[in-house]
C-alpha cells in the first residue's frame, strides 16, 4: 500500500476524491440557496523535520466537514497564491465561500465574483 501511495500524484488524488463529494453534496437549489464553502490553510502536524519545513495544507470545506478541494502551499510562501488555484478545481456557481481576513485581497473578491460566487471575508478580531 505504501509504493502505491507514493506513486499517486496527491494533486489528481484530491481533484478526484473532491469532485467526488461535491456531486454527492449536489448544488444550489432552485430557490437561490447558497451552498457554503469555507477555505482555509493548516500546517499538517509532524510534517517537519531536520531538513524541510512543515507542510502547509490551503482546503475548501463545505461546513459540514467534507473536503472538496485541497492544495499544498509551495515552500517559502503562503495561502495567497494558492487561493485561486484551488477554487479553479470547483465550480463555485451558487456558493458562498467564508475565508479569513488574509483573503480580504481585491483580487480574490474579483476571482470570486468572475466565477459566480459570493463570499465572506473574516477580519481578524482582536
Amino acid at each position: 500500500m505504501r509504493r502505491l501511495l507514493v506513486r499517486l500524484d496527491g494533486d489528481a488524488l484530491d481533484a478526484a476524491i473532491g469532485s467526488s463529494l461535491t456531486a454527492r453534496t449536489g448544488s444550489a437549489d432552485t430557490e437561490n440557496v447558497l451552498r457554503p464553502i469555507a477555505v482555509d490553510g493548516k500546517t499538517v502536524r509532524g510534517s517537519r523535520t531536520a531538513t524541510s519545513p512543515a507542510i502547509a495544507l490551503l482546503a475548501a470545506i463545505t461546513h459540514t466537514g467534507d473536503v472538496l478541494a485541497q492544495r499544498q502551499v509551495t515552500d517559502k510562501s503562503n495561502e495567497i497564491p494558492a487561493f485561486a488555484p484551488l477554487l479553479d478545481t470547483l465550480d463555485p456557481t451558487g456558493t458562498v465561500i467564508t475565508a479569513d481576513a488574509l483573503h480580504t485581497q481585491h483580487a480574490h473578491g474579483t476571482y470570486l465574483r468572475e466565477r459566480g460566487a459570493h463570499y465572506i471575508a473574516h477580519a481578524r478580531s482582536r
